[in-house]
């Protein structure tokens, strides 16, 4: 089991929520973090400093499941922000 950190984001930089849990996968930890999410919040699941998966707020973007090392490269220090937009 992995300690995984969850965060709901209002707008860009604005966190709503952030809680913590202990899942089997990545795979679970996104389904569980899925539920606490309202209509058009963004979505962020951290491993320690590894970003899991990201879900733009609606109607921005697409799901990100790319490598964690290209996320990493995209991302400010372990605060999961783009580094400039």
């Amino acid at each position: 089991m992995a300690l995984y950190e969850i965060r709901t984001l209002k707008t860009r930089h604005r966190i709503s929520l952030i809680s913590y849990g202990d899942f089997q996968s990545d795979l679970a930890a996104i389904l569980a973090a899925r539920t606490l999410i309202r209509s058009g919040e963004a979505l962020e699941i951290w491993r320690g400093e590894v970003l899991v998966y990201r879900r733009p707020r609606y109607g921005t973007e697409r799901a990100t499941t790319e490598s964690p090392a290209r996320i990493k490269a995209a991302t400010g220090p372990s605060k999961g922000l783009p580094v400039s937009a």
